[in-house]
C-alpha cells in the first residue's frame, strides 16, 4: 500500500517535510523582512514568536509530532476528567456529613437547654433610700435566679440617667433575707414624675442566653425620694436645734445699747470791752464740758455789727470777741441778741442773750 492509499499526501513523511520547509522557509523571509530596522532584542523576540508560530503549524500538519503530542494530550484530559469527577463527588459528600452532624450537634444541644428549665431574676427598683441634691440614689434587687452582665436603661424623656448603668459578672439573687442590690443615680422628669418610668433591664442567663425585661416604677414611688429628704431636713434642723439647746451655757445677759448722757448746755452772756462810736464786744460761755458749735449771733436794730459775728468753736469755758455800734437807745436800755449753736449731738439750739445798758440793770428772760 503506497503512501497516497494511507492518507494525504501532506501528511506522509515525504509531504509534510516538503510543507515543514515551506513553513519555516516563510518565516524566515518575514523575519528578514521585518527585522532590518529593529535592535538587536526586538529581532531575537520576532524569530522567537517565529520559531513557535512555525513549530505549532508543523505538529498540527506532521502526522508523528500530532501523535507525539496533541493526540497524546487529548488522551491525558480524557482520562483526567473522571478523577475530578470523583473528587468532586467525595467533596459534595464530605459537606453533606459536616453538616448532618452539625445539625444533628444543634439539635442534641437545643434538647439539653430545653431539658433544663432555669427561672428569671425577678428584679424590683426602689428608690426610697438616700438623695444627691438633685439625683435620687435608686437601689435595684433580684429576687429570682442569677444573672449575669446586667444593663439598665430608661427612656430620656421620663428618666435622666447619671451615665451608663452596667453590672458586670454573676449577680445572685437575694434569698434568706440577704441582700445583694446595687445602686445607680438619676432623676424622674416632670413626665416621668407624673406617669411613672418604665426601665428596661438586659441580661444574660448562666447558658449566655440574652434576657430583657420592663420593670415599672409608678409615680408615688418617685416621689418619695423628695419627701423623704424634706423629711430628713425638717428632722436634722429639729434634732440640731435641740442638741444646741441642751449643751449651751447660761450666758451673762449683756445690757441693752444706751444712748449717751446729754452734756450741759452753754450760759451765755454779753458785755463792753471798751467804749465809742465803735465798740468791742464780748461772747462768754461759763459752762464747762458745755459743746457749742457754729455759734452765730444776731442783734436788733440798736447795734450794728462790724465783725462778722461767727464762730466756728466757742464750747466750755470760752468767749468770744465781735465788734459794733451802739444806737444811743441802745447805749441807754441795751441790745437783746439772738444766739444760735449746734450741742454735741449736732442739734440746733437757741437762746435770747441781752447787752445791758448803761441807764438799767440788764432784764432778765
Amino acid at each position: 500500500m503506497t503512501e497516497r492509499e494511507n492518507g494525504p499526501w501532506s501528511q506522509s513523511n515525504l509531504g509534510s517535510n516538503v510543507v515543514g520547509g515551506l513553513i519555516l522557509l516563510g518565516p524566515s523571509v518575514l523575519v528578514n523582512a521585518v527585522t532590518d530596522h529593529l535592535e538587536l532584542w526586538q529581532r531575537v523576540l520576532v524569530v522567537a514568536l517565529a520559531a513557535a508560530l512555525a513549530g505549532f503549524v508543523l505538529s498540527v500538519t506532521n502526522r508523528y509530532w500530532r501523535r507525539r503530542i496533541w493526540i497524546h494530550f487529548a488522551s491525558w484530559m480524557r482520562d483526567t476528567r473522571p478523577v475530578v469527577s470523583r473528587a468532586k463527588t467525595v467533596r459534595e459528600h464530605s459537606d453533606a456529613r459536616y453538616a448532618a452532624g452539625y445539625t444533628a450537634r444543634s439539635k442534641e444541644v437545643a434538647d439539653e437547654r430545653a431539658a433544663v428549665v432555669i427561672n428569671e431574676p425577678a428584679w424590683a427598683i426602689d428608690a426610697k433610700d438616700s438623695f444627691f441634691g438633685d439625683e435620687a440614689m435608686f437601689w435595684m434587687t433580684n429576687r429570682g435566679a442569677e444573672a449575669w452582665d446586667v444593663v439598665v436603661t430608661a427612656p430620656d424623656e421620663l428618666f435622666r440617667m447619671s451615665g451608663d448603668v452596667f453590672f458586670q459578672g454573676r449577680w445572685n439573687p437575694s434569698t434568706g433575707g440577704s441582700s445583694t442590690a446595687r445602686w445607680f443615680r438619676g432623676t424622674a422628669t416632670e413626665r416621668g414624675r407624673n406617669e411613672g418610668v418604665v426601665f428596661r433591664v438586659s441580661w444574660r442567663d448562666p447558658n449566655g442566653d440574652e434576657h430583657s425585661r420592663d420593670v415599672f416604677m409608678l409615680p408615688e414611688a418617685l416621689t418619695a425620694p423628695i419627701e423623704s429628704r424634706e423629711v430628713a431636713f425638717a428632722r436634722g434642723h429639729a434634732a440640731g436645734l435641740a442638741e444646741a439647746r441642751s449643751s449651751s451655757t447660761p450666758e451673762t445677759p449683756v445690757p441693752p445699747d444706751l444712748p449717751p448722757l446729754p452734756l450741759p448746755a452753754p450760759r451765755w452772756s454779753i458785755h463792753e470791752d471798751n467804749t465809742g462810736d465803735e465798740m468791742d464786744f464780748v461772747l462768754r460761755n461759763s459752762v464747762a464740758r458745755s459743746v457749742a458749735l457754729e455759734v452765730r449771733i444776731e442783734p436788733d436794730e440798736d447795734l450794728r455789727l462790724a465783725s462778722a459775728g461767727h464762730w466756728e468753736n466757742v464750747s466750755g469755758e470760752n468767749t468770744a470777741s465781735f465788734a459794733g455800734s451802739l444806737s444811743d437807745r441802745g447805749y441807754e436800755h441795751g441790745v437783746r441778741f439772738f444766739v444760735s449753736w449746734y450741742d454735741e449731738m449736732h442739734s440746733a439750739r437757741t437762746e435770747w442773750v441781752e447787752l445791758p445798758g448803761h441807764g438799767r440793770p440788764p432784764r432778765t428772760f
